[in-house]
């Protein structure tokens, strides 16, 4: 899905480049400007908010076998710069029989503020769990 995010922010950004060059249009110049200059910008924004970002991570202790649980991420952001898109990709993996499964997970931030994701998956059973 990455791929095709930016293959179409391309295509927008060689087709503004081909109508600014085709007419000449202050407007036209200023979008595409826009369009190459934003995310120059915004990447060290992006990186100095995800140093300052905090991880909490809850797992059930106990349950029995074949009983799901709920696991819960809590990302806490300090910085006073809005998350507009945080994604976690967690592993979890039952270390006694090796059954793995892999559960992403996607959400904003407030400045200042936390965000509680849940996770309730049937991989979570009462044997050894190890999240990565």
């Amino acid at each position: 899905m990455k791929i095709v995010r930016k293959f179409v922010w391309l295509l927008l950004t060689l087709g503004l480049l081909a109508l600014t060059v085709q007419t000449a249009s202050p407007i036209a110049l200023g979008l595409a400007a826009c369009m190459v200059l934003l995310p120059l910008i915004c990447l060290p924004v992006n990186l100095y908010a995800a140093k300052k970002l905090k991880l909490t991570v809850r797992l059930p202790v106990n349950l029995r076998k074949g009983e799901g649980g709920t696991a819960e991420l809590t990302v806490q952001n300090p910085t006073w710069l809005p998350i507009c898109q945080i994604a976690c990709r967690v592993c979890l993996e039952n270390q006694l029989n090796g059954e793995t499964q892999v559960v992403n997970v996607s959400g904003g931030i407030w400045p200042k503020g936390r965000r509680t994701m849940k996770i309730s998956q049937k991989i979570i059973l009462s044997e050894l769990i190890m999240v990565k």
